[in-house]
């Protein structure tokens, strides 16, 4: 017999608050992307990175430069990234900017103690080659493997163990961690990839997205990892994504593996449940794939022919399907529109790629897939919330979507979906 489903109330809790930032946003002047045309594909582009989900670069582009005068203004940003009202991104000084929301998400600029409206350089931190922003925290891997968090830590988001202070404002190293080659930051937990293939998840969720095997039946907490602990059942992986309360891997083989919470059908499992999953379960049909994301209650994948795969909720019409609505979708269906597709992301508000010639197709405004106009060509796109950063193969940043903290890093606090450019200067 078929179980019947019902929307649990964190899913309608959830609906709720995307709704209202959605029509906020619908409100003030905000036109959809307009689609247009794809353009012919560049040259192909050397990709050289720690992992197989970090930004490609240019053959020619700037490198890497250590120890630089901390006056110089940047040559070109290297890497980006967006969650909550939080931004962050690399220039090619190793060093890290922030803007946005210094505390929490929803947060609204009332003064530089709680938010920043222009990108700041963040002080005492070098040699970064990787960042990724939580909601309420942020993540920072170094060249030598090691990764440091600052922000709030009051459920154990920085892993600093039992018995810390709740708020770090600036970066500490996370301890446990060596060997890192990729950090992936949700709300309120976190994943790190090592170079051996193990992954490891510290921070507090309840639904199993910490893959420590433990679930409410069992008789030691389950809830949280104050310090970095190990995904159990899991070898062998090469990219990692999270959502707001789920996880996903690809393992060596092309094999997509997810946990965590499954009540939009987010694991791809063909079933919808409110149980949690805290192991490791192999997605079913999905082999081959080379890409993945994650964001609120969606999963998106790209296998190896370029085929791009999303599943979970459709509120707002992530899954491409032309119209929104309250149902989950377990089960993995092809978005036509974004075939060719090297790299995605998933937000809130919608489900988009970059495709090779870097034209960025997105899923806002109910279109089955579109590209969005007002952008230059870009290489990579990050963002889980109301707003999104676009990276340039040239190195610049633009932003656009909800700015009620300073996300967009403009000294506007408007909302818009008019791309904008992002700049990078000393004060």
């Amino acid at each position: 017999m078929q179980k019947k489903w019902s929307l649990p109330l964190t899913a309608i809790g959830l609906f709720l608050l995307l709704a209202c930032n959605f029509l906020n946003l619908t409100t003030q002047n905000i036109t959809a992307p307009a689609a247009t045309q794809p353009e012919s594909p560049p040259a192909t582009i050397a990709i050289e990175a720690p992992s197989t989900q970090v930004p490609p670069a240019e053959e020619d582009s700037t490198e890497f430069q250590t120890n630089p005068d901390e006056r110089r203004e940047p040559q070109r940003i290297m890497d980006v990234s967006a969650n909550g009202a939080r931004s962050l991104a690399i220039d090619n000084f190793m060093r890290v900017w922030q803007w946005g929301t210094l505390y929490g998400p929803g947060s609204e600029c009332g003064g530089e103690q709680t938010c920043l409206r222009k990108p700041t350089l963040v002080p005492g931190l070098d040699d970064v080659v990787l960042i990724s922003a939580g909601e309420t925290f942020s993540l920072a891997l170094k060249l030598d493997g090691t990764v440091w968090g600052w922000g709030k830590n009051e459920i154990y988001q920085l892993g600093q163990g039992n018995n810390s202070q709740e708020y770090f404002p600036t970066p500490v190293q996370i301890p446990g961690l060596t060997d890192v080659t990729y950090i992936a930051s949700s709300s309120n937990f976190s994943l790190a990839l090592k170079k051996d293939g193990s992954v490891w998840a510290w921070g507090h969720q309840p639904m199993g997205a910490l893959g420590n095997g433990k679930d409410s039946f069992s008789n030691v907490p389950y809830m949280y990892e104050a310090s970095p602990a190990q995904v159990v059942d899991l070898t062998g992986i090469k990219a990692i994504a999270v959502g707001a309360f789920h996880s996903v891997a690809i393992d060596q083989n092309g094999q997509m593996w997810a946990w965590g919470s499954n009540q939009q059908g987010e694991l791809g499992l063909g079933s919808v449940d409110n149980d949690q999953h805290p192991r490791p379960l192999k997605v079913p049909g999905m082999a081959d794939v080379v890409y993945v994301a994650a964001g609120g209650n969606n999963t998106l994948a790209i296998r190896s022919d370029d085929s791009v795969w999303a599943w979970g909720a459709n509120y707002l019409d992530q899954l491409a399907t032309g119209e929104a609505d309250f149902k989950p979708h377990p089960n993995p269906q092809q978005i036509e529109a974004f075939q060719g597709a090297r790299i995605g992301v998933v937000s809130v508000l919608d489900t988009g790629v970059v495709k090779p010639n870097g034209s960025y197709w997105n899923t806002f405004g109910f279109t089955r897939g579109a590209q969005m106009a007002g952008l230059p060509e870009l290489v990579w796109v990050s963002g889980k919330g109301n707003h999104q950063l676009g990276l340039t193969r040239d190195g610049q940043v633009w932003a656009w979507g909800e700015n009620t903290a300073g996300q967009l890093g403009v000294e506007s606090v408007a909302n818009t979906f008019i791309p904008i450019q992002v700049e990078f200067k000393q004060e």
